[in-house]
């Protein structure tokens, strides 16, 4: 068109021009359809992760920075975190006279802290559920409940 500028020539641009993108809208939505395929045919087989990377991949969406905090420095990272919690968190609450009485509001329990019968072990042993995590003290769940003691 540009070498002979013509009525005609720019015609048959202008229509060309069409046609490819035509064309082009025609191959984004059958790649669009196909995507929607994979993402119907995941959640079917329930691969979650799968098909919330295709949905992310079909709206544009990608991983934001989360976590990072802005700062040129340690302690301006820090001065900004704590800028964020006191906003989330607020202020601590003001106490206009702290010699009023704040009242219970549960009735206190009856705790027993003698040490523990055998049958409130014999009850504590059936209560331990087994295949869990070890204790803080390192002793498996299992030997708990089958050791006499």
């Amino acid at each position: 068109f540009h070498q002979y500028t013509c009525e005609e020539n720019r015609v048959e641009v202008s229509s060309k021009k069409d046609a490819l993108k035509a064309r082009y809208t025609e191959v984004e939505e059958e790649i669009l359809k196909d995507k929607i395929r994979k993402v119907e045919e995941t959640a079917d087989r329930c691969k979650n992760k799968e098909g919330w990377n295709l949905i992310n991949d079909i709206t544009g969406r990608t991983k934001s920075c989360c976590g990072l905090v802005e700062g040129g420095s340690s302690a301006e990272r820090l001065k900004n975190w704590k800028q964020h919690f006191s906003g989330l968190l607020g202020q601590a609450p003001v106490v206009p006279d702290a010699t009023i009485p704040i009242r219970d509001i549960h009735p206190p329990l009856d705790i027993d802290t003698n040490p523990f019968t055998l049958e409130e072990l014999r009850l504590a042993k059936k209560q331990i559920a087994e295949g869990k995590a070890y204790g803080d003290d390192g002793i498996s769940p299992e030997v708990l409940k089958r050791v006499d003691i």
